[in-house]
């Protein structure tokens, strides 16, 4: 960062830690507390000992972020050290237009001596760009709301996760993702990894301050932030950290308040109680979701979730995004978090066709798996990305990886990253990144990809083979086929000039549904032939590679 901007964080925690020595949130070996009352009382002496803050000085960090309806609102969070009147101005862009001025509302920083002053802006145009400055003669900066439908053009964001174990790192990573033009960033929690802790502050002062100075295009215009909560969020972590306690989890706000107070202060999205979706039009819906972390995941956030999903049914592309991985690439798969997003998430997401993609973080690394329905590798499933390492160390993929409980996984590395997102129509095109900003992994998808299959239920009638999926491929396909009874099957890959290039199956198996992986890593791009034979029924097709 900046001189200026080290000279801040310094002088800040200084002034706090003083304020905290005197009303006795910190001792002598600046140990934390968590008592309320002396909460309170800090939030009120900052009051009587910080002077308000001049309009003629720029904040310490912002961020722009939504509450609702991305096409004709914007919400606006900036930090200061005075309480005063929190106004700012905008207008349209390149327009002669005189400035509006909007005023919000106050409320303190935790455990620290600044403010969040936040406005939310209405009544915006569509996919319209608009200047904001916090005062007269300040520097003037640019946001663009979203479009009303994304015929229009295509819409692209940035996702991932874990975000600062340093500022250096992080900002690394956010200066590469400002060099695209990106509509927003939807991070999936962890994001300061302050863990909730009063003496921790500084690390949320890090992480704005390098956000604010690191997000902004280059011709000015601010990149929304949205952000689900993580363990690193919480004080313990996890609501079931805090079982046989005398501060079990309550399902209340003020608990929440209590024990994640810089996530619930800070963020405007998705408030109380930790779990929302954001509709764009009806072309996207974001499901923001809490893994645990101050909501349990079985019980009422599962019961709005089938709700809301319910409610989307016609969106056309619903995309969940949330922390804890149920399908893990580094942490055992078998963990109570992971277990339960899988019974009570994953059936939920599979119920609807415009769920093709999940967003998971947690593990800090990188993953993605096949696409997965009913706990099995298929076709119409849902593939799940990510893992979350953006600006954290990295952690080599489990032991699980390549044996039979790592079924799931398609691709899995240590590597820093983040998730670049195109939505035109009804495609989806994913492009996987590192912080120097070479594509290592992409991803393409399409309501034309899904296939129909006879019901997984019922035997089939018939032998069938379906395309292999996906088709183009660039290093791996997945090729499913049916078999009406118990014969021998032979399953093969051959080059267009007739030379077999693997055997895949060749045994007796049963009747159902089987399906197997082709892995194309050291083959060249071109059209190859795969072919199945069970007794004596032969059918073929092709497939092509593409690298």
């Amino acid at each position: 960062m900046r001189r200026i901007r080290r000279t801040r964080i310094i002088t800040s925690i200084l002034v706090a830690t003083a304020i905290f020595a005197s009303a006795g949130l910190i001792n002598a070996n600046n140990s934390s507390t968590d008592n309320d009352n002396k909460v309170t009382q800090n939030a009120n002496l900052n009051q009587d000992l910080v002077p308000p803050r001049p309009n003629t000085v720029e904040p310490f960090s912002f961020l722009l972020s939504w509450q609702r309806d991305p096409a004709h609102t914007m919400t606006i969070d900036w930090h200061t050290t005075g309480q005063g009147t929190p106004t700012m101005q905008y207008r349209q862009n390149n327009s002669q237009a005189s400035w509006q001025n909007i005023i919000g509302e106050t409320k303190p920083f935790p455990y620290t001596d600044r403010f969040i002053q936040r406005v939310e802006i209405t009544n915006l145009l569509p996919d319209t760009e608009y200047e904001f400055r916090f005062g007269p003669d300040l520097k003037q900066y640019k946001f663009r709301t979203m479009p009303a439908d994304n015929r229009s053009r295509p819409i692209k964001f940035v996702t991932g996760g874990d975000m600062m174990h340093n500022w250096v790192t992080m900002q690394q990573v956010n200066q590469t993702v400002a060099k695209y033009d990106i509509d927003f960033v939807a991070i999936g929690g962890d994001l300061a990894y302050a863990d909730g802790k009063p003496d921790a502050f500084n690390r949320w002062y890090q992480y704005l301050e390098v956000w604010t100075e690191t997000m902004i295009r280059p011709d000015g215009r601010v990149i929304p932030h949205l952000a689900g909560i993580g363990n690193h969020e919480v004080k313990r972590g996890f609501t079931s950290s805090y079982e046989n306690t005398n501060n079990a989890f309550d399902g209340t706000h003020e608990w929440r308040l209590r024990e994640a107070p810089y996530y619930y202060n800070l963020m405007a999205f998705p408030g109380n109680p930790g779990y929302a979706a954001l509709d764009f039009g009806e072309y996207l819906s974001l499901i923001f979701l809490d893994t645990g972390h101050t909501n349990p995941i079985p019980g009422k956030q599962t019961e709005w979730l089938e709700l809301a999903l319910a409610n989307r049914a016609a969106f056309e592309h619903v995309i969940p995004i949330y922390h804890f991985p149920g399908w893990t690439s580094v942490r055992n798969p078998e963990s109570l978090q992971s277990q339960q997003v899988r019974k009570h998430f994953v059936p939920a997401f599979e119920r609807y066709s415009n769920i093709r993609i999940a967003f998971e973080n947690h593990d800090h690394a990188y993953k993605r798996t096949f696409p997965i329905r009913n706990n099995q590798i298929s076709p119409t499933g849902i593939v799940y990305v990510g893992d979350g390492a953006w600006g954290v160390s990295l952690r080599e993929p489990g032991a699980h990886v390549g044996t039979d409980m790592g079924w799931y996984l398609e691709k899995a590395a240590a590597q820093r990253h983040f998730i670049l997102v195109e939505i035109n129509g009804d495609a989806l095109d994913l492009q996987m990144i590192d912080e120097r900003g070479n594509i290592f992994d992409s991803l393409k998808l399409s309501n034309r990809d899904l296939v129909t299959s006879v019901p997984e239920s019922r035997t089939p009638s018939t032998f069938i083979l379906e395309q292999n999926y996906p088709n183009p491929f660039n290093s791996s396909s997945l090729i499913r086929f049916a078999l009406p009874e118990r014969t021998r099957v032979t399953l093969e890959v051959y080059t267009l000039t007739g030379r077999l290039v693997t055997t895949l199956i060749d045994r007796e198996m049963n009747e159902g549904w089987h399906s197997a992986n082709f892995r194309a890593e050291n083959l060249t791009s071109g059209t190859y032939v795969y072919r199945l034979r069970a007794g004596d029924r032969v059918i073929t097709k092709k497939m092509m590679l593409i690298k």
